[in-house]
This record gives C-alpha cells, sequence and structure tokens, in this order.
C-alpha cells in the first residue's frame, strides 16, 4: 500500500515536471524575439520626382501669401506666381520623372506639409491663368497638380496616401469652373490627360499592404525591446489619465495584464488583424463598410486605422475624379452635338472607352438626368442612398458642400469638393 502511494506521488511529480517544463519551453519560444521580414522593396528611381518635387516646395518664396492668396487682386496674384517661376520649373521637372517612396517612410512626414503648400501653388497659377483668359493652360497646369497628388501615393503607406488625396482636392477646388470654357480640341486633351492619370491611382489596397509593413516593423521593433510590457503599458499608451496616483495606478494595472501576453502571440494577432483588413479590401464600398474586424490587442487598436473612415476618403476621391473626366466628356458632347446625351452610355467609345463605375454603389454607373438648364450628375455618396441629385453637406459646414464620412446626400458634379 505504501509503495503504492509513494509510486503515485512520483508519478504525479513526474507529471507536474513536464507540465512545467513544457510550459516553460512555450514561455521561451512565444517569448522569443519576434522575426519580420518585410517584403523587398523596388530600388528607388534616380532621378526620383519625390527629391525633385520637395526641391521645388522648398525654394517657393511667399508661401504665407499663397494661403491666403483669395485676399489678393489679380495683379498680386500674378506677381506670387512670377515671384515662384523658377519654383514651378522645377515642380514641373518631376512630372516627367519616376516617383516612388521608401518603406519606412517617418522621415519623410515634415516634407508631406511642403509638397502640400507645393500644390498650392499650382493651383493658385491655374486660377491666375484662368483669370487671364488661358484656359486650356489652367486646365493643364491644375492637372500637373493633380498628377503629383497622385504620385505621392505612389510606395507610400496611409499617410502617404492621405496627402496624396489633400493634394489632389486642393488643385481640383478651382477646376470646375473651367471646363465649361475650353473648346473641343483643349477638352478632348483634358480627356486624354485625366483618364490617363486616374489609371495610375493607387488603390487602397496597396497603400493599406504598405500600412501593414510598416506597422508590422514597427511593432517588431517594439516587441524586442527589452521593456517591452512597460512600454505596452505606459499611460502615454493608454486611453486617458488623470492624478499622477492614477496613471501609476493604471500603469500598474495594464502592466499586471501584459504578464499573460506573449510577444509572438501579440504580433501574429497584429498580423491577422491586418491580413483580415487587407482581404476585406477587395469589398465594394458599400459591404467593406459593414465587415467587422474585431482587434486581437491594444496594440492592433492603436495601429489599424478607422476602416469606413479611411477607405472613404480613398473613394470619394476617385469619385471626384471621375466625376471631372464625366464633366469633360459631357462638355465634349455637348460641343460636337449642340446638346447632352441622354445617357453617359453614349459617350463609349468615342469620348470615354469605359465608363466610370460609382465607387459608392454596387458596380452601378454614376447618376444622370437631363435637366431643363443642363444635367445633373452625381454619386450616391456615402449614406449609399439615391437621393435624387440633392447635394450632401457636412452638418458641421451647412454653407460649404464639404463631404465627410458621415454627410447624408449625394455627390453632385460641381457642387460639391
Amino acid at each position: 500500500m505504501h509503495n503504492r502511494k509513494t509510486k503515485e506521488i512520483a508519478i504525479a511529480c513526474v507529471g507536474v515536471v513536464v507540465i512545467f517544463t513544457a510550459f516553460v519551453v512555450w514561455i521561451n519560444i512565444a517569448n522569443a524575439p519576434v522575426v519580420y521580414n518585410a517584403p523587398p522593396r523596388p530600388v528607388l528611381p534616380n532621378p526620383n520626382a519625390y527629391d525633385t518635387y520637395v526641391r521645388a516646395a522648398k525654394s517657393l518664396v511667399y508661401t504665407d501669401k499663397i494661403g491666403e492668396a483669395n485676399r489678393y487682386n489679380s495683379a498680386e496674384k500674378k506677381a506670387i506666381i512670377k515671384a515662384n517661376t523658377k519654383a514651378l520649373s522645377v515642380f514641373r521637372e518631376g512630372l516627367i520623372q519616376d516617383f516612388s517612396l521608401q518603406f519606412p517612410d517617418r522621415h519623410v512626414w515634415p516634407e508631406y506639409g511642403q509638397l502640400r503648400g507645393l500644390s498650392r501653388a499650382v493651383s493658385l497659377e491655374a486660377f491666375v491663368y484662368k483669370e487671364s483668359g488661358e484656359n486650356c493652360r489652367s486646365m493643364m497646369t491644375s492637372l500637373d497638380g493633380l498628377e503629383m497628388g497622385i504620385d505621392t501615393a505612389k510606395g507610400g503607406n496611409l499617410i502617404a496616401g492621405l496627402v496624396s488625396i489633400a493634394i489632389q482636392a486642393i488643385v481640383r477646388r478651382n477646376v470646375w469652373p473651367t471646363v465649361d470654357l475650353l473648346n473641343l480640341q483643349e477638352t478632348y486633351k483634358a480627356i486624354k490627360r485625366l483618364d490617363g492619370l486616374i489609371t495610375q491611382t493607387v488603390s487602397y489596397k496597396s497603400v493599406m499592404q504598405i500600412e501593414m509593413y510598416d506597422s508590422l516593423s514597427s511593432c517588431e521593433e517594439l516587441l524586442n525591446s527589452s521593456d517591452w510590457r512597460n512600454q505596452l503599458s505606459h499611460p502615454y499608451m493608454l486611453a486617458g489619465s488623470g492624478t499622477k496616483f492614477k496613471e501609476y495606478a493604471d500603469h500598474a494595472l495594464e502592466y499586471t495584464k501584459t504578464l499573460g501576453m506573449t510577444r509572438r502571440g501579440l504580433f501574429t494577432g497584429i498580423y491577422n488583424d491586418y491580413s483580415k483588413l487587407i482581404a476585406a479590401s477587395d469589398l465594394p464600398y458599400a459591404d467593406f463598410v459593414m465587415v467587422k474586424i474585431p482587434v486581437s490587442n491594444q496594440i492592433s487598436e492603436m495601429v489599424i486605422p478607422d476602416l469606413g473612415q479611411s477607405r472613404f476618403k480613398f473613394e470619394y476621391n476617385r469619385c471626384m475624379n471621375d466625376l471631372l473626366l464625366l464633366q469633360l466628356a459631357l462638355h465634349a458632347y455637348k460641343l460636337e452635338h449642340n446638346k447632352y446625351p441622354v445617357n453617359l452610355s453614349d459617350f463609349a467609345p468615342e469620348y470615354l472607352k469605359f465608363i466610370p463605375l460609382d465607387p459608392f454603389s454596387r458596380g452601378a454607373k454614376y447618376k444622370y438626368r437631363l435637366t431643363s438648364d443642363g444635367y445633373t450628375l452625381y454619386s450616391l455618396g456615402p449614406d449609399l442612398k439615391d437621393d435624387g441629385g440633392k447635394a450632401a453637406f457636412h452638418p458641421g459646414y451647412p454653407n460649404r458642400w464639404f463631404v465627410d464620412y458621415e454627410s447624408k446626400g449625394d455627390i453632385v458634379a460641381g457642387y460639391n469638393q
């Protein structure tokens, strides 16, 4: 009896040792340094249009006046542009060069602001040409700026993509009234160029793929640091703070939570969350915004952007470029036939090879109808409903036709910006 009991105790002890050993081995494996091999990036072009654009932006003068150009008269605007002749010439050197950003690209963030400043100068130049009656030159200048904006997302992450969208919005702002001032040859020229630029637009999925590489590389660096638990639970990483005592208490509580986490477990969770987002990016916008991807851990919660709002910005930008292209095609048709077409399908293939589809619908064309004084052309907009061409507005800016993720109404060509 005694021997049997001793044998049972020995077996139990061996079992405990085996379990403990397995646990230690698992902990060591799970907490081994994270190794992430980001996909190789293409070699940067030489010369790189990015460097040329930045050089042009840095050589601008009267940048404060460029940003406040609406306060100046025509002569003063012309003087500002004349003073920036060299900078604008350098900018156009970049238009004939290849463009690419190298990942990771945090070091270029300050320069993104300078590129936005350059886009304002280009927009002002287009405005000056329009005021002087040089309508085709004004349109081509706006398309120059649009090309720089489209370039800016190439090889970049989400920040680069959002800067790209901002630049395009700046140079598009004054372009709509110019369309109806072009003659037929000028309109065809603008259609051909804009159509080509749209085909170069970087997709949301491509940008988010680079964002994923960037974030995973940053997470690798964080998780491989010796004090990653302390960093993960530091008050600045938390949603809120308060008194010093509360900060310390929150820190201690969050640090305790990290004891149940492992490096590999956290990294795998982030990788899987991003992979689901990338896969969902293939869905039409209307289906994408319905997707719910629960984050696996607090790092994912911090690094993965709001799905609906980030995707909306890309689709809205695409929508505005499409509407501009369609407006040009409508103008060309009117010049040739002395009337607007009954349907958008009348464009193909003489004016446009393909009629673009509304990104806020599930595979349908933009809405179009003739009116007593012309036509109404519109997209369903972010609410995904046909409001009959009633232009969307932002509740916070009722006097501006500004559209964002929560706007109600349609995106109407010539009204919304």
